[in-house]
């Protein structure tokens, strides 16, 4: 059964591939005739906008074999398997391996001609691409294989087992209640993305991200507030967009996280529905999905500033 379902989700990743690989070289194509026009042919930006969407590229179909993968495999079997598990895991990471490949070779192509000094700076970018690729299928199906085995589907946060989660220590955040409050909201968090709160997980994950930046600021404050990115206005007033800004200009964050950003810096439109409507923020997996990798990506870099290694373990 698991080698129909891949089959079936390799091909529909294909089709994917071809329609997306070709948008992709169209919109690199103009972004390369734009800045040839302004003069920028043979410079960083360049090759940095070219890396973005290749990269950009590379990410959205990694996560479309997956979760189409695992939708076909519950659509038939209402329940996903070990087995299952295993065999989609090892077809993803194949997957990573060949998207990012592609991404590589375009960037180098485009390096060599433009800007040949930085293809080393892209080896590095493909590296940390790759790790982070992994990281994230690792979370994934750490998940789901807590998810194996239990009849149906669960569909709220309070029937998601315990065993379906990640815990994290959050050794990293100096203050004692609010680590607390970290971990508790990241449990939350597992929960809500896990029975398809999409809403619930942007919030939260906007939260939780938020309170994390405020307190590695508040610890640099000095610093923070030299910052050429700073807000002139008392730092309780600061928004998620500002302390990521200020947070990436102190070397806290890596600054590909800002990408990912613009996903979730309005969480808090969310809260209030007259806002919601307003903004036209729209809601749904994609959303959710981007919003819980800027979370991690953020755990992973303030707990690499602090040099501590953020502890990721799935509970008995």
């Amino acid at each position: 059964m698991s080698k129909d379902v891949i089959a079936v989700a390799v091909a529909m990743y294909s089709k994917e591939k071809e329609s997306l690989d070709k948008a992709v070289s169209k919109d690199i194509q103009i972004w390369a005739n734009d800045c040839a026009m302004r003069g920028m042919g043979h410079s960083g930006s360049l090759t940095n906008g070219i890396w973005e969407r290749e990269e950009d590229r590379a990410r959205k179909l990694c996560r479309y074999f997956s979760e189409t993968a695992i939708e076909l495999a519950l659509r038939h079997n209402k329940a996903l398997t070990t087995e299952t598990v295993e065999a989609i895991r090892k077809q993803a990471e194949d997957i990573i391996d060949i998207e990012l490949g592609q991404t590589k070779a375009s960037v180098a192509d485009w390096a060599k001609r433009s800007m040949p000094g930085l293809e080393s700076h892209y080896n590095e970018q493909y590296e940390w691409a790759k790790k982070n690729y992994r990281d994230d299928l690792e979370r994934e199906f750490t998940i789901r294989s807590g998810l194996a085995g239990i009849d149906g589907v669960k569909t709220t946060p309070a029937e998601v087992p315990t065993s379906a989660l990640i815990e994290r220590d959050f050794a990293f955040v100096t203050d004692g209640e609010l680590r607390a409050i970290c971990q508790r909201d990241y449990e939350e968090v597992q929960r809500v993305e896990i029975a398809g709160a999409h809403k619930a997980t942007i919030v939260l994950c906007g939260s939780l991200t938020e309170a994390l930046l405020l307190e590695v600021i508040q610890i640099e404050e000095a610093k923070a507030r030299a910052s050429s990115k700073a807000p002139k206005r008392p730092l309780e007033r600061w928004d998620l967009h500002d302390l990521l800004e200020v947070a990436i200009d102190l070397g806290l964050i890596n600054p590909g996280a800002a990408v990912l950003a613009k996903g979730i810096k309005d969480y808090r439109n969310l809260i209030h529905p007259g806002k919601e409507v307003r903004t036209k923020f729209h809601v749904g997996p994609e959303e959710a999905a981007i919003s819980r990798q800027f979370l991690e990506l953020v755990i992973r870099d303030l707990a690499a500033t602090q040099r501590i290694s953020p502890t990721v373990f799935a509970p008995p």
